[in-house]
């Protein structure tokens, strides 16, 4: 299916208003040219929604959080506390630091680390 034939199909199911989905993916080619992450990549991703690419490396991610749900850092002491106090994204610290330190997320923060180092 090509671009348009998406989302004119999207539209309809959705309607106009909808905001397009957004398409992630790990590559050794930059999409666009790397530039800085001001403060939280929520808000960089969020102009992806207006029809901007994004590159995102380990480099330009700054913030602790984005480190981590990017699987290019591991999750920094403050992450918990700042998450569920400031920004308040968890309900409590100990939403964050359990699903951190569950099997499952620590496979597949290896496999995606394993990935970016190898690409």
């Amino acid at each position: 299916m090509i671009i348009s034939e998406f989302i004119e199909s999207y539209r309809e199911a959705f309607g106009d208003a909808a905001p397009l989905p957004i398409a992630l993916a790990y590559n050794t080619a930059p999409a666009t040219e790397i530039q800085s992450v001001p403060k939280c990549i929520i808000g960089a991703i969020s102009k992806v929604r207006n029809g901007k690419s994004l590159t995102l490396s380990a480099d330009n991610v700054l913030c602790g959080g984005g480190g981590l749900y990017t699987a290019f850092r591991p999750m920094p002491e403050r992450v918990p506390v700042f998450v569920s106090e400031v920004e308040h994204y968890k309900k409590t610290k100990e939403m964050l630091t359990t699903m951190n330190d569950s099997a499952l997320y620590q496979k597949a923060f290896s496999a995606l680390k394993r990935r970016i180092n190898n690409a």
